[in-house]
């Protein structure tokens, strides 16, 4: 953050170039800007206008830009590419299971599913070692 005369000059999040670049890179995957375009549902006079810079896209065309590149909204957006923690899933899917035996229920595969996530979610940043099966026990005995 800068200080302008009093004003906070905020450094953008996303660098506009940058992202341009980056839909410019799914237009290349996808067999082009037109071709994006249609995909996406964005004229092609509007897709022109993000990637010359001269408008900056909102939430909406992003997320169809995303979509029809088959690349993630993270990507698209920064250039990062979050990865899978495969080990991670392994051990709070196995968990989530153990504590389903253990406390003899059964939960549909919509709420197992909600559960995982938010549980690698919660666990992600401790990485496999850090899931606490008594908090798993926990939270699959309410959600049960």
């Amino acid at each position: 953050m800068k200080k302008k005369q009093g004003v906070t000059v905020r450094k953008p999040l996303i660098s506009e170039k940058d992202l341009g670049d980056r839909i410019s890179e799914c237009a290349k995957k996808v067999g082009g800007k037109k071709r994006l375009a249609e995909l996406s549902g964005i004229s092609e006079s509007m897709l022109y206008r993000y990637l010359n810079l001269d408008s900056a896209p909102t939430a909406g065309p992003l997320i169809r830009i995303a979509r029809s590149a088959g690349v993630t909204l993270d990507w698209l957006m920064t250039g990062e590419e979050r990865t899978l923690d495969i080990e991670l899933l392994e051990v709070v899917v196995e968990a989530v299971d153990e504590a389903l035996a253990a406390s003899n229920k059964e939960l549909p595969a919509a709420k197992r599913a909600k559960i995982y996530s938010l549980l690698y979610e919660q666990f992600r940043n401790g990485g496999a070692e850090s899931v606490d099966r008594a908090t798993v026990l926990k939270l699959v005995d309410v959600a049960a």
